[in-house]
């Protein structure tokens, strides 16, 4: 095992959806066909991505209204695993490398996603990467979903980490602020390069290449490289 003894407590957590892959195809979507069997309207991509939040139900809520949102929840999983066959759906390039580097040299590795549990399984079986995760922590196992802490600490103390010597990573504003609500050092991933009002931030790390975090990730872990 390659980590230094003083690092028995660390763990490193990622989001999942931006961060480790692009299911914007698949969402987008899923998203419509849901739309359209909800209230029979064709709503266009830029009302979707305009309504588009934190977890599904919510984006559900906010594109649908008042609308059953219990049979459009139930309707949006049943066809994303459906698209899980046609859509294309990419692990953004290097990260599958960077998981197995890390997971050869020890690191407790968890996911913290405010996607539901039977999507967030059934994308990371797809996508062979669902063994590499000690711990996966989604809406269901939590009382309070993203924006609340609730769901990095459940990871973090299934990891029997420490939360001062653990690393979140994530792709939006509300995954760093949640990472700086209960004091864990985070990262924001921008592999599209947008310009954010984060650059601006000296205190925010912000990658936009696979190697640099793996990079920041060992220095954070201190991996004898």
């Amino acid at each position: 095992m390659l980590i230094n003894n003083r690092n028995e407590e660390s763990c490193i957590v990622f989001d999942l959806d931006g961060t480790l892959v692009n299911t914007w195809n698949i969402h987008l979507k899923t998203l419509y066909e849901t739309s359209l069997e909800i209230t029979g309207l064709k709503h266009s991509k830029l009302d979707i991505i305009h309504a588009n939040k934190i977890t599904e139900r919510e984006t559900l809520s906010t594109l649908l209204g008042k609308m059953d949102s219990e049979y459009a929840l139930e309707f949006y999983i049943k066809k994303f695993m459906e698209n899980l066959n046609s859509c294309e759906i990419e692990i953004f390039p290097g990260i599958e490398n960077m998981l197995i580097s890390l997971d050869d040299a020890g690191c407790k590795i968890g996911l913290f996603t405010g996607r539901k549990r039977d999507t967030t399984i059934s994308l990371l079986k797809k996508l062979k990467l669902i063994d590499y995760f000690k711990s996966i922590i989604t809406s269901d196992d939590v009382i309070n979903s993203k924006p609340s802490t609730e769901g990095l600490i459940k990871v973090i103390k299934e990891l029997k980490g420490n939360k001062e010597k653990s690393l979140y990573i994530g792709d939006t504003l509300t995954d760093i602020e949640i990472a700086r609500a209960t004091n864990i050092t985070s990262i924001f991933v921008n592999w599209n390069r947008n310009s954010i009002s984060l650059q601006k931030n000296s205190q925010v790390t912000i990658v936009d290449d696979s190697r640099l975090l793996l990079l920041y990730i060992k220095n954070f872990l201190r991996i004898n490289k």
